[in-house]
């Protein structure tokens, strides 16, 4: 056994080139040199079954195979796979270390109640195994010390030269693991047995770190319990699929989920060399640079705890992040998405923490385009991390151009009533307050659903009725229709959305409050009411039909039903969809999906909202302003719990045209301080920054501090930021503040590409485009331009009750809303001008300097396209 003869499966089943077959590999059994327990060799099923304990209990079946070679060309024509067979291994209570091996069948381990590793035992359970389906559970608790191929296991004393690869991949592409605690904990180390024979070093150990891959469907689970996940790979012939699931908290080491490789699906010998490749290298540069594989996303899950990174994941897909409490990341997390409609997702019932310091400009990166939407019930918290970049296909060419959208959403509870309310209400498709807008209609098919009628059509003789009533009258047919239990829950809700922040509201306080309101604003909370009791008792088919006759009534008014429309058609792949059927199939996607478009109808709203407001005065700004606040009260609908971005000295970063998202509807957003880091960070690894294109979009409840960090977008965005009850405040940057990260040099098409879309220096809030846009909304606070300032190099619309530092207030096109501007020809009080950072690059590379201007003619006649992105003429025109 291990702990007798020292025996690890590989002393005994070689593998090898065969001159035989123009050096193809080749597997087989050396029985003559067996010291380990039971096994077969040539095909037949192992069975060891104990009443109680199984301790270190070591069985294997083994197989045997070859590539067959075409007599012709000797090239080769198929793998020949002998032997093997099912192997089971069984203890009424516990399974104390060991070694399992099988190939071509089920190798399956079972304890009645735990699988351990003692002290007094060898190394925890190891299960090596080649095209196998591995199915390890207890009952109660498991430590499993490593699951992996056989060919890939190191160390083998075999009868070769040094120079001859032994290490073997690509015989087990067809494996699945399934390992299960059912009741406690699971603990997979992903390390091969620790001690032979009294000898402290493993004469098996691997540095190439092949000996951690796994099979390409895995799935790790403790359903009572919590799980801890050591280091492991999959690399794929096919595609693979990973899941680590835990009732309680999930922590996970290092994750590797690389692209496909075709190593990995035909018997393959390799170097040291290639071997540590395979292991550490998921994102490929080289012929093959996508991953041609499914693209199930990775899924992490800890129901009710938390879950914590502990070490780099790198992972050539989607992944998702769900945890009950909190999500830990203590260093980088590094996906790649291929398609617009992939996205990877970060959800947690409490806190999503950044816990590292990293030098990383980005903690969390994700290449290529889609989504990456992060949510927090509490708070999110980057504190010194490098935060979240979209990269695109800045490092990858063969990505689709354009980086991700970025989402962050705190204090949000999704499936806890946020977002809810606005799918069933059909928000998404008719803005404003959805269905809860045409209170009237939804009476009138109300009273004739009562009534075993059909149902009339918009605008009939009963919702005109309804409408001209007095608002007395309203109520009572409401009550009549939705009952006092669903009039008193809008009541309340409309009560508890009106109080301070903390504040409860029984109900007798929000019946009172109700009877105080305007007539307008006793319609909406009617609305509402008649609007959950439609879409409880309408036929969903109906209620289709009635939205888009709504939709229809709107006319040119609706501008979502068109992007509603494209936004399904690039989630879905279905082009072609007319409106009936793209919001069927949006209603059928995952919540996660529909939120994306939910908040970009919502933003759109609290613009369009604001661009009005900011152009009246008193009551008719306030009307103008509530069309907002009810938009942001169907989409979060209760007082929930407060949470807020804690950006810390980090950043939010798109390269290549795309928005970031941040809606904070129960807390505010504090952008960064250069102070809060004892290691401070360049600028270029600060703020939320569109690098490239893409525009930025904020809606918070409370403050927005920019401190000494900064909000801008550089090319071509717009950048919206909405306060309900809070502040709006540039910040107090520093004049020196600067960041001039160095170009990004890469191939494109053929084309030699400079990208220097980093260039740009400053603190404050800026907008950088002349055809761009710049909305800042306090209704009821102030804007303060502070030190840093606030600049846009096109329109701008501003409404506040306060502005403060309007010399520092720059806007190069039309102004609304906004005190008279400050000169835009003088200093403007550290405000980004990347337009000045690129044309003073731009200066140095047309130098008249001798050597340079050689320089320059020798690279003239080369053959190459030279792409400069970010470069301006000093105007901060494009």
């Amino acid at each position: 056994g291990i702990d007798g003869a020292g025996q690890y499966g590989s002393e005994w089943l070689w593998r090898g080139p065969d001159a035989s077959r123009n050096g193809q590999a080749t597997w087989w059994a050396r029985y003559d040199r067996f010291q380990q327990g039971f096994a077969t060799f040539g095909g037949g099923n192992v069975r060891v079954s104990a009443g109680r304990d199984a301790v270190n209990v070591e069985a294997a079946a083994a197989s045997n195979g070859y590539l067959k070679r075409d007599p012709v060309t000797g090239n080769p024509a198929g793998l020949q796979r002998q032997g093997g067979g099912d192997l089971s291994l069984t203890a009424g209570r516990d399974i104390a270390g060991g070694f399992v091996l099988g190939d071509a069948g089920t190798l399956r381990v079972r304890s009645g109640r735990d699988i351990t590793a003692p002290v007094d035992v060898p190394g925890a359970l190891q299960a090596l195994h080649g095209d196998s389906k591995v199915d390890i559970e207890a009952r109660n608790t498991a430590v499993v010390g490593l699951a992996t191929s056989f060919g890939l296991i190191s160390g083998a004393p075999q009868a070769f030269s040094g120079t001859v690869q032994t290490t073997l991949t690509g015989v087990a592409s067809g494996a699945s693991l399934r390992m299960v605690a059912a009741a406690g904990d699971l603990n997979y180390r992903g390390v091969a047995t620790t001690d032979f024979a009294g000898v402290t070093a493993n004469p098996h150990s691997d540095t190439t770190g092949v000996d951690k891959i796994i099979p390409d469907s895995a799935v790790f689970a403790a359903p009572g319990g919590s799980v801890n996940v050591g280091p492991v790979v999959q690399v794929s012939g096919v595609g693979t699929r990973l899941s680590i699931l835990a009732r309680q908290d999930a922590t996970v080491s290092t994750v590797t989920v690389a692209g496909t490789d075709p190593r990995q699906a035909t018997p393959t010998l390799i170097d040291s060399v290639t071997a540590t490749a395979l292991a550490s290298t998921p994102f490929s540069a080289g012929a093959t640079p996508l991953d041609q594989g499914g693209r199930d996303p990775v899924r992490i899950v800890a129901g009710d705890g938390d879950i914590a990174s502990t070490d780099a994941m790198n992972i050539v897909k989607p992944i998702r992040l769900l945890a009950g409490r909190d999500v830990s990341v203590a260093q980088t997390i590094t996906v790649q998405h291929q398609a617009a409609d992939e996205l990877s997702l970060i959800q947690a019932g409490r806190d999503v923490v950044f816990t590292g310091y990293s030098p990383d400009p980005t903690s969390f990166k994700v290449y290529g385009p889609g989504n990456l939407v992060t949510i927090a019930g509490r708070n999110i918290e980057l504190n010194t991390s490098g935060g979240f970049g979209a990269l695109g296909n800045r490092e990858n060419a063969a990505l689709p151009s354009g980086s991700a959208t970025l989402t962050l959403l705190a204090g949000v509870a999704l499936g806890r009533g946020d977002y809810a309310a606005a799918s069933s209400w059909y928000f998404d498709l008719l803005g404003g307050t959805g269905i809860a807008a045409h209170g009237p209609d939804l009476a009138a098919q109300l009273i004739a659903l009562q009534a075993g009628q059909a149902l009339p059509g918009l605008g009939s003789s009963a919702a005109t009725a309804f409408k001209s009533a007095p608002i007395a009258d309203q109520i009572t047919q409401t009550r009549a229709l939705v009952g006092q239990a669903g009039l008193d829950a809008a009541v309340l809700a409309d009560a508890q959305r009106r109080s301070a922040p903390g504040t409860a509201v029984d109900l007798a306080t929000a019946t009172s409050n109700f009877t105080a309101l305007t007539d307008a604003d006793k319609g909406k909370v009617l609305g509402a009411a008649l609007a959950n009791a439609w879409t409880r008792g309408v036929p969903l088919p109906q209620q289709r039909a009635t939205v888009l006759a709504m939709v229809t009534a709107q006319g040119l008014v609706n501008t979502h039903a068109a992007a509603l429309l494209s936004f399904v058609a690039a989630q879905t792949g279905q082009a072609g969809l007319d409106l009936p059927q793209s919001l069927a199939a949006f209603q059928g996607l995952a919540p996660e999906r529909q939120l994306v478009f939910t908040n970009q109808v919502l933003l759109g709203e609290i613009r369009s909202a604001g661009r009005v407001a900011s152009a009246l005065s008193g009551t008719d700004r306030d009307a103008a302003y509530a069309r907002a606040y009810d938009a942001l009260a169907v989409v979060f609908p209760d007082a929930g719990t407060d949470g807020s971005l804690q950006m810390g000295s980090s950043q939010l970063r798109s390269y290549q045209n795309s928005a970031i998202n941040v809606l904070t509807p129960r807390g505010g957003v504090n952008v960064g301080d250069l102070a809060s880091s004892t290691t401070p960070k360049s600028a270029s690894a600060l703020g939320i920054v569109t690098g490239a294109g893409g525009d930025i979009s904020m809606a918070v409840r409370d403050n927005v501090d920019v401190n000494q960090s900064r909000v801008f977008t550089v090319g071509k965005g717009d950048l919206l930021i909405w306060s309900s009850d809070g502040n709006i405040d540039a910040g107090r940057g520093a004049k020196t503040v600067t960041g001039a990260p160095p170009p990004v040099f890469r191939f494109v098409n053929g084309n030699f590409v400079i990208d220097t879309s980093g260039s740009y220096s400053g603190s404050g809030i800026a907008v950088l485009d002349a055809s761009s846009t710049l909305d800042l909304y306090a209704p009821v606070g102030e804007i303060n331009a502070g030190d840093a300032g606030i600049k846009s190099l096109g329109n701008a619309f501003l409404g506040a009750v306060r502005f403060v530092g309007a010399d520092n207030l720059s806007v190069s096109g039309v102004s609304v809303g906004a005190p008279p501007p400050a000169s835009t020809g003088g200093d403007t009080a550290g405000l980004a001008n990347a337009g000045q950072a690129a044309s003073t690059a731009a200066t140095r590379i047309n130098s008249d300097d001798s050597d340079e201007e050689k320089e320059r003619k020798r690279r003239k006649r080369l053959n190459l396209i030279l792409d400069f992105l970010g470069f301006g003429d000093g105007s901060g025109k494009p």
